[in-house]
């Protein structure tokens, strides 16, 4: 794992809700078009676990609003 001075300070909590809800769409798009959920997470600098629980919210979303693209608001 690299080290970044600063990233200690620096996580999702100071992200935005708009920038946040596109960073979550994106990752779980890159999923959805093939790349492993590890990889998608470890370069975003997210947990692990949190992927997952995208990937749960956008696929519920998906089913309900089928003409749209679903909102990941969590």
């Amino acid at each position: 794992m690299c080290y970044t001075p600063g990233m200690e300070t620096d996580d999702g909590r100071k992200i935005d809700r708009k920038g946040l809800e596109a960073i979550r769409i994106r990752a779980v798009q890159r999923v959805e078009a093939g790349e492993s959920p590890e990889t998608v997470i470890k370069a975003l600098g997210f947990t692990r676990t949190v992927i997952y629980q995208w990937i749960a919210k956008y696929r519920e979303a998906e089913c309900v609003n089928e003409n749209e693209t679903p909102l990941l608001v969590i």
